[in-house]
């Protein structure tokens, strides 16, 4: 998680593997991804697109 938030240019905050710091650092990525569109916008269909590359 810590390079997944360094690749979007956002801080670590709290400390890592403590739930409520992890849940708010992942809620910041999706954040970002959603800001970014790069989070599907509908989830059922991002899962049906991934099942053919499988």
């Amino acid at each position: 998680m810590a390079r997944a938030l360094r690749h979007a240019g956002l801080p670590l905050e709290g400390s890592h593997h403590r739930g409520a710091d992890d849940a708010w650092n992942i809620a910041a990525l999706i954040g970002r991804l959603v800001r970014d569109r790069h989070w599907p916008t509908h989830p059922l269909q991002a899962l049906a697109d991934h099942s053919h590359e499988i």
